[in-house]
């Protein structure tokens, strides 16, 4: 599963958990690769369920007036304004999950 949150947040694995009722910790890159094969090494693409990838967003995305997501590779986003936001992630589940980054 991968969890979409703004850029200057970090995810909070265990509120997620709580919220879905499982255990999450983050992949490694090698899983990553493997699991997006298509795309540049170390590269999760915005969007995540066009590769039959379940994921769950943050509602903190809704706070933005447009979002910019990973195309697959480093050097190209897709841009989306908020308001097509839930079009785009479909039926993924979302809730509060992200926290700000501790310095």
């Amino acid at each position: 599963m991968v969890a979409m949150i703004p850029a200057d947040q970090e995810v909070h694995l265990g509120k997620l958990g709580l919220d879905h009722g499982v255990e999450f910790s983050l992949a490694d890159e090698a899983s990553v690769s493997k699991l997006f094969s298509e795309c540049d090494p170390g590269v999760v693409p915005g969007l995540p369920n066009a590769w039959g990838v379940e994921m769950v967003w943050d509602d903190a995305l809704m706070a933005h007036p447009d979002i910019y997501l990973e195309a697959g590779d480093h050097e190209r986003l897709l841009h989306i304004e908020t308001r097509y936001l839930r079009e785009a992630f479909g039926d993924a589940p979302h809730c509060s999950f992200s926290q700000a980054r501790m310095r």
